[in-house]
């Protein structure tokens, strides 16, 4: 695979949409209001930084084959390393329930792949895009 996990010693890091642009900034996520409902704000070397709650999503730990970290909501192509074609665009998602990195892809609707075991070892995954800024 073309895959590659960060150190397991690093703390989970999130990202969100910056409020007012569409630049990603990282760090831990943060909610301002009393309940906790909402994380609104990434915090990053303490800074408080507001961002869009809904683009807010956590980073896998894994880096795609241009180094490029791997976050829910990326969407991702699979190229094919011998003959160099796209073959699908999948989108990354975290399930709770199963507490795995998981692959949808648009054509295969009622499948999901997981980030690492389902794609065959010849197939290289690359960060084209996301669902938040891809709107």
């Amino acid at each position: 695979y073309y895959l590659f996990l960060l150190s397991m010693k690093e703390i989970i890091e999130y990202r969100g949409l910056k409020s007012g642009t569409k630049e990603f900034v990282y760090g831990l996520p943060y909610s301002s209001n009393y309940e906790h409902t909402n994380i609104d704000q990434i915090v990053d070397c303490g800074d408080h930084i507001d961002v869009y709650p809904e683009s807010v999503g956590r980073c896998s730990g894994y880096i795609d084959s241009k180094g490029v970290r791997i976050c829910e909501g990326d969407i991702l192509n699979t190229i094919h390393d011998t003959k160099g074609q796209v073959l699908t665009t999948p989108t990354v998602y975290y399930e709770k329930e199963t507490l795995r990195w998981l692959l949808k892809d648009k054509y295969y609707p009622n499948v999901a792949f997981e980030l690492l075991n389902e794609y065959d070892p010849g197939v290289e995954l690359e960060v084209i895009n996301n669902i938040h800024q891809n709107k």
